[in-house]
């Protein structure tokens, strides 16, 4: 609906402004010197507005949630870095769920009986946390703004009317001085002759275990002592500034480097090393409890806190967009001696 107000300024100018509010679209308006001219712009764009929504209508009723999601893992994921793997995982729940639906039907009430079906999911006997439900609503709610903004298949997005559950406390853990060496020592005798140099690396750099892993001999230049993270969480280049014991690891482990462009290869040099099962091989021979890859992460950015850095150049190093993460990051109640 378009209303028109005359207006009269203290020289005695007249305008008129033009306000439109249709449902489903942010209001607008526009100021005239004719009353004439307000209303010809009012009826055009109008009759423009009710078009396009009627075009999103008919995309909304003969496209379904699958194909959504099917167009963004397809289009859109593969530029998205390390965290497309997780999202791809979640959107494949998602699919199941609600993928035979058409996006006009889709609705918060729909939407919140299928994340109660998730919350409801185990793994390893366990129902997942309302963190993970939150990272799961997080990837559904990326690919209907897709939606909503590049492709204009729907007006609005379902799940920003869904409030965020409630998470507990995020856990923080830190190696103590004792796990540090104990943990590098068994690192250091290991079978797996990478497991040492990935572990120094997270410990000295904060990168995070795919950003390691996934390092090619191409990424690494052992004369500037840096290495160029390519993949990232958030999907934007990082130099990380190598030092001992990770830069003599690399360099050991280049002089005997094979065909494989990958600097930790798998058993056939094609893709990047799994090191799930070695890693908790080695923390249950090294007895440290509780403790997560990751965990290595928040290690070193304690003792960087520790050494006087500052938020903003820890939040550089770890490639944190957000402050409030890299406070979680650098509590100082343990005492950490990292090298």
């Amino acid at each position: 609906m378009a209303t028109i107000e005359k207006r009269v300024a203290k020289d005695g100018k007249v305008s008129f402004r033009v306000k439109i509010r249709i449902k489903g679209h942010p209001e607008i308006s526009e100021t005239f010197s004719t009353k004439t001219a307000a209303k010809e712009w009012a009826e055009k764009t109008q009759s423009d507005i009710r078009g396009g929504m009627r075009l999103i209508t008919r995309e909304a009723k003969k496209r379904t949630v699958g194909e959504l999601i099917d167009l963004y893992v397809d289009k859109v994921l593969p530029y998205k870095g390390n965290g497309a793997v997780d999202t791809k995982r979640h959107l494949e729940i998602w699919r199941q769920l609600l993928g035979k639906y058409a996006l006009i039907s889709v609705n918060p009430r729909m939407i919140l009986g299928a994340r109660e079906k998730i919350q409801n999911m185990e793994t390893n006997g366990k129902k997942k946390s309302s963190s993970t439900v939150n990272r799961y609503m997080a990837a559904l709610s990326v690919v209907f703004s897709y939606a909503v903004k590049e492709l204009e298949w729907m007006d609005d997005n379902p799940i920003s009317k869904i409030s965020h559950l409630r998470e507990p406390k995020p856990r923080v853990r830190y190696l103590s001085d004792e796990e540090y060496e104990i943990l590098l020592k068994k690192a250091k005798e290991s079978t797996n002759p990478y497991i040492h140099t990935i572990i120094s690396i997270a410990l000295t750099t904060g990168a995070r275990k795919m950003e390691i892993l996934n390092l090619r001999w191409e990424d690494i230049d052992l004369n500037a002592n840096t290495a160029i993270l390519r993949e990232t969480k958030n999907g934007e280049y990082r130099v990380l500034q190598l030092i001992d014991p990770a830069l003599e690891g690399l360099k050991e482990l280049y002089e005997k480097r094979g065909s494989s462009p990958y600097v930790f290869p798998n058993h056939d040099g094609t893709g990047a090393l799994d090191i799930t099962y070695c890693w908790k091989d080695l923390i249950k021979l090294a007895g440290i409890e509780d403790f997560r890859f990751h965990d290595l992460r928040h290690t070193c950015a304690s003792y960087l806190a520790r050494n006087n850095s500052n938020m903003a150049i820890i939040a550089e190093i770890l490639g944190h967009k957000d402050l409030k993460m890299t406070k979680r990051y650098t509590l100082f109640h343990l005492d950490i001696n990292v090298l």
